[in-house]
């Protein structure tokens, strides 16, 4: 039941809770990774997604987008960055993204996945110690749990217990989660895609607290 992170995301339970909802429909993935990356709006990554949509959807005009999925931050925390400059990074990227990419625009929903709330870089004991919090992850976390007061149509899937369900749990290296959190994840990603559809109160640039961080 336990899959590598490199095989396992939160895509399948996504996936299996779309189709339960529109069981006559078709949902393709335009799936780009690349493990240990940061995600400037300039990066080749960016580039290469961009591209690969548009091809997509000139060749198969009968699609539509439904969204982005997003789940990144654990390589913007690892070099020490602050919340208002990952805060200015996620509205670039998705900026360009809902600019570049023909079929999609502002009101695109964006779903964005929290990383791991005892993220530590760091670790050197497998498990996790009890209250630890990583400053570093956060702040990147701040900017995920703010995503709806700094982009138009967006939402957080939060870690921490939500719904009858426990917090999510990472695979023993304190980064990436196991294979049951990302299938929870998955749902609540598809549970919010109403919500970030609906959001269009947007305050620009707010981040509301942690701008600078040192391990706790």
């Amino acid at each position: 039941d336990e899959a590598p992170s490199s095989t396992m995301g939160p895509d399948l339970s996504f996936s299996q809770d779309w189709y339960a909802a529109n069981p006559s429909g078709q949902l393709i993935w335009l799936g780009n990774a690349s493990g240990g990356t940061q995600w400037p709006s300039t990066s080749p990554l960016v580039d290469e997604t961009i591209s690969r949509a548009n091809t997509f959807f000139t060749a198969n005009p009968d699609y539509t987008l439904g969204g982005f999925i997003y789940i990144q931050g654990e390589a913007d925390a690892n070099v020490e960055m602050p919340s208002e400059t990952y805060a200015s990074v996620i509205q670039g990227l998705f900026s360009r993204l809902r600019s570049e990419i023909t079929v999609a625009d502002e009101t695109t929903p964006v779903i964005v996945g929290e990383i791991y709330q005892h993220f530590d870089p760091n670790f050197t004991t497998p498990g996790t110690i009890p209250g630890f919090v990583n400053a570093w992850g956060e702040a990147i976390r701040l900017v995920h749990r703010d995503i709806a007061n700094l982009i138009p149509a967006a939402a957080c899937s939060v870690s921490s217990a939500s719904g009858g369900e426990p917090e999510l749990a990472d695979r023993g290296d304190e980064v990436h989660y196991n294979a049951a959190s990302q299938r929870i994840m998955g749902s609540r990603m598809f549970s919010l895609i109403g919500a970030a559809t609906a959001n269009t109160a947007v305050i620009p640039g707010v981040v509301s607290a942690l701008a600078v961080g040192t391990e706790t």
